[in-house]
């Protein structure tokens, strides 16, 4: 029992980890996307965000096989 409370606290911490770092990054996003707007580039704070997004979730695709490959350090 004492293992399981061990990794859900590890869980929790990971948890809140993830959740402080994605409001940081959605504050930033709606900061760039307005800067954008103000110089008339309009369309483009949403571009960078997306593109972003994208590598994020491509990297969550790789990231098993590096995994496989390089092992846990």
């Amino acid at each position: 029992m004492g293992k399981h409370r061990k990794n859900i606290g590890k869980v929790i911490y990971l948890g809140v980890c993830f959740m402080l770092l994605f409001s940081a990054f959605n504050a930033f996003q709606n900061m760039i996307s307005d800067m954008f707007d103000r110089v008339h580039y309009n369309g483009l704070g949403q571009i960078s965000v997306f593109v972003l997004y994208g590598v994020f979730g491509l990297s969550n695709l790789i990231a098993p096989t590096f995994l496989k490959k390089v092992g846990p350090r």
